[in-house]
């Protein structure tokens, strides 16, 4: 349901809706909508209820389709249009509701496609090393804010503060400027985002910080610099202790520490191969399809490498290599697939090596299907490990080889792909 035919209906499902009808109802049923508004309250019953959360749902997701806007901004617009065309009662108490639904409808339609603002958005970042900073990653600027750019930030907080006239602005200012301790000496990442209201521009934010640090964490991981980078509430380094007592009475206490080691040191990282190709396509406000592609196989990629359990990872870094290496429109069986490319981009340049190819990825794809049908299966640390390797060099091999690193389309990867199919040839990596 595209935005207009979302609109027309809630206008229509108000034109329609009787109170009398909504009395006559349990209102203990399973679907109940309550919307309040000062001291008014209309409750949704049953078919009704059920009707405006789809209508509702389908008008944010038409919205947000457009640019981002929360969902949260979306529905109190549309609640509070709601509750103002029902204000004077529905259609049989007021026999000029279909005339201002269709006035007031304008309206609500302008806020619904209101121009988008920039908004800067400072998130807190754990896990990365304030020497070398301030960097810039693709479009987020990492800062650290020592007491110096601390005192800086509170000091802008407190000018913006002032600046909105709100009431008691003084009080405001200084309970954010406590607040904001809470920063001292940590690491941010800072980037300009276009939304609509605060909580879109936060989830955008967010979304374009992960993907910048899931790619920061596959360069730290394969470069084994001992940690990684993750925002506040995704994990912490931790001791964990464990302790195993054997029937003969054998007893084995052990400690260990889990969670990322020591902080990862992005000015490393930017001299890696490969690194400078990813800053610049994080940094694109359009990238092409084969840099979406390499992309998300780098997001999925990098989260496998900080996953604990292996059988999660195992599984991330399948979708990483499927992500890069097949097309979206696959019908051919995907596993026979995998394996064709797979052999074609890093096989080798004989017979044998391709044979090998083919075993491997079968096997892992193998495993692959086991975990997913089978809640208990274990994976084996070479096995993790072997399609790690092919997940991480594969990547790199599209990143910083030619002819690969020269292409820019999907369609130029396929090409290749299918050239070297019917010359019956492979690379020679």
């Amino acid at each position: 349901m595209d935005l207009n035919k979302g609109l027309s209906a809630f206008s229509n499902f108000i034109e329609t809706l009787r109170f009398e009808d909504q009395l006559k109802k349990d209102s203990l049923q399973d679907s109940l909508v309550l919307i309040q508004r000062g001291d008014r309250t209309v409750i949704l019953v049953g078919d009704d209820a059920q009707k405006y959360r789809e209508i509702t749902s389908a008008i944010c997701s038409a919205a947000s389709e457009r640019r981002p806007v929360s969902k949260r901004a979306v529905s109190g617009l549309l609640d509070d249009f709601f509750m103002k065309m029902l204000s004077s009662g529905d259609a049989t108490q007021n026999s000029s509701l279909g005339a201002q639904l269709k006035n007031e409808a304008r309206t609500l339609k302008q806020a619904l496609f209101e121009k988008p603002k920039n908004w800067e958005v400072q998130l807190m970042v754990e896990g990365l090393s304030p020497n070398g900073l301030p960097v810039t990653v693709g479009r987020v600027e990492f800062r650290h804010l020592n007491q110096t750019s601390l005192s800086d930030l509170k000091h802008r907080v407190k000018s913006l503060v002032r600046d909105l006239n709100v009431k008691n602005s003084d009080a405001t200012a200084a309970h954010l400027e406590g607040n904001l301790d809470v920063l001292r000496e940590k690491v941010v990442g800072v980037l300009t985002v276009n939304a609509v209201d605060d909580e879109g521009a936060i989830l955008a934010a967010k979304r374009e910080l992960q993907s910048t640090l899931d790619a920061l964490n596959f360069f730290a991981v394969h470069e084994n610099m001992g940690g990684w980078a993750f925002l506040p509430g995704d994990t912490t380094p931790q001791r964990e202790f464990v302790l195993a007592i054997c029937e003969d009475g054998r007893l084995t206490p052990s400690f260990r520490r889990v969670g990322p080691g020591v902080p990862i040191a992005i000015g490393q990282m930017r001299k890696r191969k490969g690194f400078l190709r990813v800053s610049e396509m994080l940094r694109g406000e359009n990238p092409t399809n084969l840099e979406q592609r390499i992309l998300a196989s780098m997001q999925w990629a990098g989260r496998a490498q900080i996953e604990a359990r292996r059988e999660e990872a195992f599984l991330l870094y399948a979708i990483a290599l499927e992500s890069l290496v097949l097309a979206r429109d696959t019908k051919t069986e995907i596993s026979q697939r995998l394996v064709i490319r797979c052999a074609q981009l890093g096989g080798g340049p004989t017979l044998n090596d391709k044979r090998l190819v083919v075993e491997q990825i079968l096997s892992l794809y193998q495993i692959r299907s086991d975990i997913v049908h089978s809640g208990n299966f274990l994976v084996r640390e070479d096995e993790l490990g072997l399609i790690r390797t092919y997940a991480v060099l594969t990547l790199f091999l599209i990143l910083d080889s030619e002819p690969f690193c020269s292409m820019r389309e999907v369609w130029e990867l396929e090409s290749w792909f299918q050239t070297q199919l019917l010359s019956g040839g492979v690379a020679r990596t």
